[in-house]
C-alpha cells in the first residue's frame, strides 16, 4: 500500500499553470538551437585546380587555376579548414577531337588529413567548360630586347644566344602565328666590354610550355666604333741635326689618313700629330732620302700617308 501511495500522479499539480511551463519548455528548446545555429558558421577556401587531358588535347584558352569551395559548420572545426587541404581534380578521357568539353569537378582531400566529421564542403562549382585543341611542338628562334646603348665610342656588335633556339609545346592556335620567343630585358647601357648573362625567357602565353628549361646563356659582344679622319698640310719636323750642319731645302708638309677607335681618332689631330724625319748619324754634308715616322697610339692604322720619304738637303755651317 505505502508504494501506490509513491507512484499516484497529482495530475492537477501537473497541469497547474501549464501554458506558462509549456511557455518555458519552447524557450528553452528554442534557446538551445538558437546558439547550436550560432556556433555554424560558413568560409570559403581557393584551393588548386589540377586537370588531365589525352595525350593529343590541351585547352586552348585560360581557365581558372584555381576553385571556390564552400565550407560550413561548427567554428571550432572550421578554423582548422585552410586552402592546402583540398584540391579539386577534373579529368577528359574520351578524346573527341577538338571541341567544347564539359569537365567534371571533384573535391579530394589532401595531406592525408581525414575529412572532419559534422561539416560540410562542397565545389562551388561542379563543372568547367572548357575549348580543347591539338597539343603541338614548334621550334622558337631566341630573342634579346636591348635597353640602353653601349658608352660613347662604342657599339654593340653581335648577341649569341644559346641555345639559338628553343621548342615549346601548346594548343595550334597559339603556336602557329608564333616565329620568335623572347628573353627578359638586358641592359646595356655605359657598356664598354663584351660580356656574359643568364636570362630568363618570358613565355608568349600561359598555356604554352616550354620543354627545355627557361634560362638561356648569352654572349654580348661589344667593340670600339672605329672611325677614320684625314689630317692634312702638318709640317715636317727634323729631329737630331748635327750642330755642324743646317738645312736648307725647302719645307714640306705632309698629309695622314688614319683609322681606328672613334674615342682615340677625336682625340688626335694637328695639335698632337708631328710628322718627324730623324738626322741621327748624319754629320756631313749633302742630300739625303729620309722616311717620315708619325707618333701614333698603336690602336690606330695609318690608311695612306704623303709622302712617305723627303729629300733633305744639308750644308755645313
Amino acid at each position: 500500500m505505502a508504494s501506490s501511495k509513491w507512484l499516484r500522479i497529482d495530475w492537477n499539480k501537473v497541469f497547474f499553470d501549464f501554458p506558462a511551463k509549456l511557455l518555458s519548455i519552447a524557450l528553452a528548446f528554442g534557446l538551445f538551437f538558437f546558439n547550436r545555429l550560432e556556433n555554424i558558421v560558413p568560409k570559403t577556401l581557393l584551393v588548386p585546380l589540377s586537370l588531365s587531358f589525352p595525350e593529343r588535347l590541351t585547352p586552348s584558352e585560360n581557365f581558372p587555376r584555381r576553385v571556390r569551395v564552400l565550407v560550413r559548420g561548427p567554428r571550432d572545426l572550421v578554423e582548422q579548414i585552410g586552402d592546402t587541404d583540398y584540391e579539386a581534380i577534373g579529368s577528359v578521357t574520351e578524346d573527341r577531337g577538338e571541341g567544347i568539353y564539359m569537365v567534371p569537378l571533384r573535391l579530394v582531400s589532401t595531406g592525408g588529413k581525414a575529412p572532419l566529421q559534422g561539416i560540410e564542403v562542397n565545389l562551388e562549382i561542379d563543372e568547367l567548360r572548357l575549348e580543347l585543341q591539338q597539343s603541338v611542338t614548334k621550334l622558337l628562334d631566341v630573342r634579346v630586347p636591348i635597353v640602353g646603348n653601349p658608352e660613347n665610342g662604342f657599339q654593340l656588335e653581335s648577341i649569341i644566344t644559346s641555345p639559338p633556339a628553343i621548342t615549346v609545346r601548346g594548343p595550334r592556335s597559339k603556336l602557329e602565328p608564333l616565329a620568335l620567343i623572347y628573353t627578359e630585358k638586358l641592359e646595356v647601357s655605359t657598356r664598354t666590354e663584351s660580356f656574359s648573362a643568364r636570362l630568363q625567357l618570358n613565355t608568349p602565353d600561359p598555356l604554352i610550355e616550354l620543354t627545355s628549361g627557361t634560362l638561356i646563356e648569352v654572349r654580348v659582344q661589344i667593340v670600339p666604333i672605329i672611325d677614320e679622319k684625314s689630317i692634312e698640310e702638318l709640317p715636317v719636323l727634323y729631329t737630331n741635326l748635327s750642330p755642324s750642319l743646317k738645312i736648307v731645302s725647302e719645307p714640306v708638309l705632309a698629309m695622314i689618313r688614319i683609322s681606328g677607335p672613334q674615342t682615340l681618332i677625336n682625340l688626335t689631330g694637328a695639335q698632337n700629330l708631328s710628322p718627324t724625319v730623324n738626322l741621327e748619324n748624319i754629320t756631313l754634308p749633302g742630300t739625303y732620302e729620309l722616311p717620315i715616322r708619325w707618333n701614333l697610339d698603336p690602336r690606330i692604322q695609318v690608311l695612306e700617308q704623303f709622302p712617305l720619304t723627303v729629300k733633305v738637303e744639308l750644308e755645313g755651317r
